[in-house]
């Protein structure tokens, strides 16, 4: 797991905390995850490495998932277990019953969201990087078409 010194500082400082936070992230991860797991707010949005780190996570909701776990996959999650065994992320391999509702129901409602906007955007780009996929999408507001759009009441908003 290639990461930048700040970084690998900023992991290495965290400690599990069993009454750490259970947050719910639609973007960028689509799941759930502990205030102990990244060293600030939006690490995971606006870190120096978090497309690195947004990788780790998404093998750990494949593990969650019960989805095969490729070899490339695999051989980066045991590179950051060995680099950072300290890492809270490591401590939560299984999920309470109450958990895993609360990560099935965040993949659902962010599975809603990506539906809305690549269904109702008038340009999508998605790319994707070491596994992390990463999307864009444009809404003309000046289109006649969108100002009906913006009329529609959404169940998740």
């Amino acid at each position: 797991m290639n990461v930048s010194p700040k970084t690998e500082k900023m992991i290495q400082e965290l400690n599990f905390d069993p009454n750490a936070k259970l947050i719910c992230c639609a973007i960028p991860l689509g799941s759930i995850f502990w205030t102990d797991e990244i060293p600030y707010e939006n690490f995971l949005a606006r870190g120096e490495d978090k497309e690195e780190i947004l990788k780790v996570f998404a093998i750990r909701i494949s593990y969650w998932n019960n989805e095969k776990i490729s070899f490339e996959d695999s051989a980066l999650w045991e590179k950051a277990k060995s680099k950072f065994p300290r890492w809270p992320i490591f401590r939560r391999l299984e999920l309470t019953p109450c958990e895993r509702k609360i990560h099935e129901d965040t993949q659902n409602e962010t599975e809603h969201i990506f539906d809305f906007l690549i269904s109702n955007a008038d340009t999508v780009n998605l790319t994707e990087n070491n596994g992390v996929t990463s999307f864009t999408a444009v809404f003309d507001l000046e289109k006649e078409d969108n100002k009906d759009k913006e009329q529609k009441k959404l169940k998740w908003w």
